[in-house]
């Protein structure tokens, strides 16, 4: 990625920017599960608890104003948001938040809106392939997420970058490159 010639990010928001993963294995021990950070990432933890539960800690996560506005930025991110914005990479966050007023909320909270995102570069959809749609009409070529399923259905994204932070995908292969930190990212983006 030497060059940014017609180089737009797309940014995930939860799992990405934000870490939920103290808030998963609490909630998940709260409803009788013992889980691991490693097993909180999303396509993982739908395999590891049954789906009644797993509904019931996304619906705490991102619905409950209690839950939804309490987790933490991963770390580094928002000194990467800072170089993003200060080297002028054009990005966009795309988040299939279900409820957007309470995701600017945290946003809000964590001093990320309005100065690195705000309604010209956010953008709440349903589904992954939603995500695939946006992308495509955002000019988006390079698109961070810590989730390979969403990963996979972004077909119209020639670079992609799978946020590992925990090595919950370790040995898992697809047409991304992992990155472990935002500042593996960062460097990814320089290099």
């Amino acid at each position: 990625m030497d060059s940014r010639t017609n180089k737009v990010l797309g940014l995930d928001l939860d799992g990405v920017i934000v870490d939920h993963t103290e808030n998963v294995i609490f909630l998940a021990k709260s409803l009788g599960f013992g889980v691991k950070k490693h097993e909180a990432a999303t396509d993982l933890l739908k395999t590891k608890i049954p789906e009644a539960a797993y509904e019931k800690i996304q619906e705490s996560l991102y619905d409950d104003p209690v839950v939804a506005l309490s987790p933490p930025l991963h770390r580094g991110a928002r000194r990467a948001l800072g170089f993003l914005k200060t080297e002028r990479w054009p990005y966009f966050l795309i988040s299939r938040r279900r409820n957007p007023p309470l995701a600017i909320s945290l946003l809000e909270k964590q001093k990320l809106w309005p100065r690195f995102f705000n309604e010209g570069n956010t953008f709440f959809v349903n589904e992954k392939a939603d995500k695939n749609a946006k992308a495509r009409a955002l000019g988006i070529s390079i698109y961070i997420d810590d989730q390979p399923s969403v990963l996979n259905a972004l077909v119209s994204v020639p670079h992609k970058f799978l946020f590992d932070r925990h090595s919950a995908y370790a040995g898992l292969v697809g047409n991304y490159r992992v990155v472990r930190s935002w500042r593996g990212f960062i460097s990814a983006l320089r290099g």
